[in-house]
């Protein structure tokens, strides 16, 4: 007698299944079976991308350097010519700082009148607030979270040091940096130190060091040994208009 054999329906799809992942597994020869598993990095890629990330960081801070002066050639001749309309408000220790867009003139010692003159006379020049914005958002690349978790700093005699990217840093940056008292910091400063077989520094080169200052307060930023930037102990500022 011949037997019948009924198998249901979910065996059937079952068989198939099964057959159609093993045709679409391509066979594993002996050679990849044998070959050892693909190894990390060499210490050579290693290197080369350490590198990179430090040049990286370099480029970002001389950005700054490069935006804050842009930013100080527009500003600086415009103070001087509002000098000739009320130089007793322009000599005042007030601060600029960004507020949705607009340059915001703040200080606790500034009659709110003279502030209020500083700002409508300040957004008659639009360009002004593109570049501080321009800035801002360069400090937030340079060291924010948004984009990498970490930023390198030149400390000598350490060397580059790596610290952790500010958290949310594009969300506070516009409230933290006030460009009047970075100005004043970098005028104070004077120029940076020259090393042997260096080219001649900027004169916006520290504005990095500076930067950081303001948007990192003294309780989070972790200070170094060698006090290459100590906030705990920030020179004060002076005051009056900065001058070029």
């Amino acid at each position: 007698m011949e037997t019948l054999t009924i198998r249901s329906s979910s065996d059937s799809r079952a068989s198939h299944a099964s057959t159609a992942i093993s045709d679409a597994k391509p066979a594993v020869t002996d050679d990849q079976r044998l070959r050892p598993p693909p190894e990390g990095p060499s210490s050579h890629e290693l290197s080369e991308r350490l590198l990179a990330s430090i040049s990286h960081s370099l480029a970002e801070q001389k950005d700054l350097g490069r935006r804050l002066a842009s930013f100080t050639d527009a500003l600086v001749p415009f103070l001087a010519s509002l000098t000739l309309e009320r130089p007793g408000v322009v000599a005042m220790d007030f601060d600029l700082h960004l507020d949705k867009g607009r340059l915001k003139a703040t200080g606790k010692d500034v009659h709110p009148d003279d502030l209020a003159w500083l700002e409508s006379r300040i957004a008659q020049v639009p360009r002004l607030a593109k570049l501080a914005g321009e800035f801002n958002q360069a400090v937030s690349r340079t060291f924010g979270d948004a984009e990498k978790d970490k930023y390198w700093r030149l400390e000598p005699p350490r060397g580059w040091q790596d610290y952790p990217a500010v958290p949310d840093l594009d969300k506070t940056v516009d409230r933290d940096v006030g460009f009047m008292s970075l100005l004043r910091q970098v005028r104070d400063d004077g120029m940076p130190q020259t090393f042997d077989g260096m080219p001649p520094p900027e004169r916006f080169d520290a504005t990095s060091s500076r930067v950081l200052a303001m948007i990192i307060t003294p309780e989070t930023y972790k200070v170094t040994p060698g006090g290459f930037i100590s906030l705990n102990h920030l020179k004060p500022l002076s005051k009056g208009s900065w001058v070029a």
